[in-house]
């Protein structure tokens, strides 16, 4: 799994502390590995530059260590989703092996897209109604967007005729989820015309604005996002999404019927089988060369910064004692 090349990363909720007798205690979200002797001193010693910048041989030659022992080390990390080989996926000898890396890079930046602190307060029950209702009102206006990019996609297919028409189907089955968030928001009290009217955030428009460029010109990578929107996760299956959902109805009933929704529209895309992407049924196995494996890979980093900064903003934005909710729309007679 870590190559020779390997350039560690480690995830943003990754916890190194000290345990009892010298020990090195790694928490992740799932497990909690101790180390002890010689590879706790090892980890002591290279941990602050697992930073996605420097290969695994360098950090072993900069610590005078032996570099097989390191990668020992970091391969058991990676094993458990603490740490990601950047190298793993855009280096891939064969498509075999690019699956696999890709796989667990998405599932990698998943994690890191939930583990904003946006996710803790909302999951803790802290987030107040402006900031729950406008994570619905920007959500809405995510989804609808497949309108926009997922069309662009289609129509810019550089595909064989297979591909284009599992996209299309694709594109057919998410056009009009839109209405259903729609639905839920005014079940809250919102007019559907202000949310419509709406600006969305300057973050939310960015991830809109990246998908829907990056659908016109390359269609592999745009089919890769969707393996980032659909990495597997607790909520990817019908009783993960209806455990979260009703967490949160419990914790938010103001916003109950908005969460009605949005476990509607997570449930169809369960349904409908979504969790397998156009990618992974047709474009991997037939359009991945090395420059496009690259060039995957990097849609997918882009995308993960774009879901961040969505996350980050809509926290930042709502919070706010005068943040408009919905946004008001734009009146170009006010700039007169």
């Amino acid at each position: 799994m870590f190559g020779a090349g390997a350039i560690p990363l480690v995830g943003s909720r990754v916890r190194m502390r000290d345990g009892e007798d010298g020990e090195l205690v790694v928490d992740t979200d799932d497990v909690t590995l101790e180390f002890g002797g010689r590879s706790a001193r090892l980890l002591r010693k290279v941990a602050g530059g697992f930073d996605g910048a420097r290969g695994i041989a360098d950090l072993a030659a900069s610590a005078g260590c032996d570099a097989d022992e390191l990668h020992a080390i970091v391969a058991l990390l990676g094993d458990h989703g603490a740490v990601l080989d950047l190298a793993a996926a855009p280096d891939a000898p064969t498509p075999v092996d690019f699956a696999a890396a890709f796989g667990r890079e998405c599932r990698f930046w998943s994690r890191e897209i939930l583990a904003q602190p946006f996710w803790a307060r909302l999951m803790a029950g802290d987030a107040p109604p402006r900031v729950v209702f406008g994570w619905g009102i920007e959500f809405y206006h995510y989804v609808d967007s497949a309108n926009e990019y997922m069309a662009a996609a289609v129509a810019n297919c550089s595909l064989d005729h297979q591909t284009r028409m599992s996209m299309g189907r694709h594109f057919a089955e998410e056009a009009d989820h839109g209405e259903i968030f729609l639905q839920g928001l005014a079940a809250c009290g919102f007019p559907r015309e202000t949310i419509l009217d709406a600006p969305p955030l300057p973050s939310t428009r960015a991830l809109m604005n990246f998908l829907f460029e990056l659908a016109c010109v390359d269609t592999v990578a745009i089919q890769a996002t969707y393996n980032l929107m659909q990495a597997d996760s607790e909520r990817t299956d019908r009783d993960g999404i209806e455990a979260f959902y009703g967490a949160l109805r419990r914790m938010y009933p103001f916003a109950a019927p908005m969460f009605d929704a949005f476990q509607k529209h997570a449930l169809i895309d369960v349904d409908s089988k979504h969790g397998r992407t156009v990618f992974d049924a047709s474009a991997m196995s037939r359009h991945i060369t090395p420059e496009a494996a690259r060039r995957c890979v990097s849609a997918v980093r882009s995308a993960a910064d774009h879901f961040i900064l969505f996350f980050e903003h809509i926290d930042r934005y709502y919070r706010q004692d005068d943040a408009c909710l919905p946004r008001r729309a734009v009146d170009v007679r006010a700039l007169w």
